[in-house]
């Protein structure tokens, strides 16, 4: 297998499992009553939303990647939106009518908490009850809309070696200085936006997964192996739940990260370790994107039905508490399914107006 730009890097499919679960992780742990098992499984789930990071990084590498010279900016925006919005919107939909049907608050509210995430524009705005509203895990995707946009100037930018240095710096420097900055941050403050959210901020992981793609395509050899990269990777998701949130949240992770796709794409390029480009870990991988769209909403659904019928068990209970997290978990990977097969592919395959091509690392994320 050589560095061939498109080529199948399966490794990096499977790893999107892991990222997705991480996510669910930091989701459902806070639901459990407090106790001993609450705190232990903390350390290692509180920090999962840098799962997020891992997607941001990995959606600017696949697109460079498989850029292709000749590709027109119609047929790749058409493939992006054919790729993510049609999941997107059903995902939204679903989750806008359960706000509706249990919330409290007026419909015109409600409505006008959810309509920027209709257009993908609601992590522009920093208020929780905006960016966070429809289904709360689609702020991601409308940072996604903002790096497509973007997408071919950035790869015109990193053409050389030399400006690949310059905006590599710069991403880094974005990254690390904003979290000292502004430090400390707190969850649901203007901060944590600017830390978390704001696209223009996101925009340098990607920026650093084009980086990566563009050294690899030109032939550049990564020089970290793949199980290095993992402990590296593994020892950062530990500390970014330790360090100051300002800097838990991205900075410390993101090296790590790159190396870890640097290192997965070269075992790939390699033909080494297979265990990440088993079946079962591609399917997963495949599947992340829409689970990743779902396990908040059911979540939500599952815990909730939980409380309503035996409220007191759940607020007091581990071991059942714990069933109603699996629970969701086993329902958010059978609605991940059906959004697959019945929305995802089949939409992407019709709005694309081609024959797919071989499944390989794409987006989840997000």
């Amino acid at each position: 297998m050589s560095n061939k730009p498109g080529g199948r890097l399966d490794s990096l499919t499977g790893l999107r499992f892991f990222a997705a679960l991480a996510v669910f992780g930091s989701h459902a742990v806070w639901r459990l009553p407090e106790s001993s098992v609450k705190s232990a499984l903390e350390t290692v789930t509180t920090q999962g939303f840098v799962g997020v990071s891992f997607f941001f990084i990995l959606s600017g590498f696949v697109l460079a990647w498989s850029h292709r010279d000749g590709d027109t900016l119609r047929s790749f925006y058409r493939r992006r939106f054919a790729r993510i919005m049609p999941a997107y919107w059903t995902v939204l939909v679903f989750a806008v009518a359960w706000h509706l049907f249990v919330s409290n608050e007026p419909i015109s509210r409600t409505i006008g908490n959810d309509a920027l995430s209709f257009v993908g524009l609601q992590s522009w705005i920093p208020v929780e009850t905006i960016y966070f509203g429809g289904n709360g895990p689609g702020w991601s995707l409308s940072d996604e809309l903002f790096f497509y946009a973007l997408f071919p100037l950035i790869f015109l930018l990193i053409s050389t070696a030399r400006n690949r240095w310059i905006v590599g710096g710069v991403s880094v420097a974005a990254i690390a200085l904003v979290p000292i900055l502004l430090n400390p941050v707190e969850a649901h403050t203007t901060e944590y936006w600017a830390v978390y959210v704001f696209p223009v901020q996101r925009i340098t992981e990607f920026a650093l997964g084009m980086i990566l793609a563009k050294a690899l395509r030109s032939g550049w050899r990564f020089p970290i192996g793949l199980l290095p990269a993992i402990v590296f990777a593994v020892v950062a998701y530990v500390l970014a739940g330790v360090v100051p949130l300002a800097f838990g949240l991205v900075a410390v992770t993101l090296i790590p990260f790159v190396i870890l796709i640097g290192a997965a794409a070269q075992n790939d390029l390699d033909e080494r370790h297979a265990w990440l480009r088993t079946p079962a870990l591609k399917r997963l991988g495949e599947w992340s994107y829409a689970f990743y769209l779902v396990h908040a909403l059911t979540l939500t659904i599952v815990t909730g039905i939980a409380m309503r019928v035996a409220p007191d068990l759940f607020a007091t209970s581990t071991p059942f508490a714990l069933v109603a997290l699996l629970a969701s978990l086993i329902v958010a990977t059978t609605a991940a399914i059906a959004l697959y097969f019945l929305v995802e592919k089949p939409l992407e395959k019709r709005l694309r107006g081609e024959r797919p091509r071989p499944a390989m690392l794409e987006h989840p994320r997000q």
